[in-house]
């Protein structure tokens, strides 16, 4: 069950409540997961024999939310339902998804950047040294929300195994393109929600224009309540990395 509610600065946030039974002591526990503009936090309850605990009790665990004056509301409406559900798999997981966003130089809003429909031969390098591209029809490995089975969200991608954790990349060239949507809602359906999203910019080759176009880039232009960190690359070397 998910539910959005207002905390005490009246900012919103989000609480999603599984019920489950712990494996080990056949005792009924809540899991919650509570996401706000600051980052996650997750508590685990047993629930008491007999006993039937309030979204609003279970919300009092967290901190400062115990003087939350109106109880959070059911969120019935299913792309936020599915949206939240992405961000647990992110929270829960050993694996990761990150996002990979292709831009040109001289773009200065999301939208602009989400509508390159394609990549250029020196993004394909960089993305060859991310991953291997995988067709996701089919894919029986780690899909990070992707789809596998109608080419829903593009018919490939990027992934890869680092130091036993699976890693799905979501490439904003191969993610559905739509030339009615300036918005781009389907790849910012999957890039707005990844912690981590990679900022490739396409340059001239002179450091001059690389140092510009790094110093011209605004995190703010990526809008989204959960990215936390942003690295933006313009060239293939590794020591040239710079992140906002």
């Amino acid at each position: 069950q998910n539910y959005v509610g207002l905390d005490n600065d009246k900012t919103p946030f989000f609480l999603s409540i599984v019920l489950n039974e712990d494996n080990s002591t056949c005792v009924p526990i809540c899991r919650a997961i509570l996401f706000k503009k600051t980052g996650a936090q997750k508590i685990s309850l047993p629930i008491p024999q007999n006993k039937v605990l309030t979204v609003k009790q279970i919300l009092s665990n967290f901190p400062n939310m115990d003087k939350v004056e109106k109880g959070p509301k059911e969120i019935f409406s299913p792309d936020i339902q599915k949206d939240l559900l992405l961000l647990e798999e992110q929270e829960g997981s050993v694996n990761f998804k990150f996002g990979v966003i292709y831009m040109k130089q001289g773009q200065t809003s999301d939208d602009e950047i989400l509508s390159n429909e394609y990549g250029s031969y020196k993004f394909d390098q960089f993305l060859s040294l991310l991953g291997d591209k995988i067709k996701l029809k089919g894919w029986d490995k780690y899909r990070g929300g992707l789809d596998i089975k109608g080419d829903m969200t593009g018919k490939f991608s990027v992934y890869t195994i680092y130091e036993g954790h699976e890693i799905m990349f979501h490439v904003s060239t191969l993610l559905p393109y739509s030339r009615d949507n300036r918005q781009q809602v389907e790849r910012k359906r999957h890039i707005g929600n990844d912690i981590v999203n990679i900022v490739y910019i396409e340059t001239g080759e002179s450091e001059q224009e690389q140092e510009a176009a790094h110093a011209q880039f605004n995190p703010t232009w990526i809008k989204s309540q959960f990215t936390r960190i942003l690295y933006q690359k313009s060239k293939i070397v590794a020591d040239e990395w710079s992140s906002e």
